[in-house]
């Protein structure tokens, strides 16, 4: 079971946004890309993330608490730590996408 920085990033920015359209606008990514990076992350880990309908998506109880421990990871500025995870500095999302 091998889960990507690049997963945890996307689940943590589609719970800052509250919506997957906002997040797919901004990556100039697919909707249904993005459902299924985080759909399937959320199966690997047994946790389900949101609580979704046709405006937005709110992080579930349980996805909640998964969301602000993998903010820190995903927002680290230890380059020890990302490394160790495999994050390139190659920008692959913009800075302000973290924040709400």
């Amino acid at each position: 079971m091998a889960i990507e920085l690049r997963q945890l990033g996307y689940a943590v920015v589609s719970a800052n946004a509250q919506s997957f359209s906002r997040v797919t606008a901004a990556l100039s990514l697919r909707q249904s890309t993005l459902s299924r990076i985080v759909l399937r992350l959320g199966e690997q880990l047994g946790v389900r993330f949101f609580e979704c309908n046709t405006h937005e998506a709110v992080p579930s109880e349980s996805g909640q608490a998964f969301i602000q421990q993998t903010h820190r990871i995903v927002t680290s500025d230890d380059s020890s730590v990302k490394a160790r995870l495999g994050f390139r500095q190659s920008g692959w999302l913009p800075p302000d996408i973290y924040s709400p």
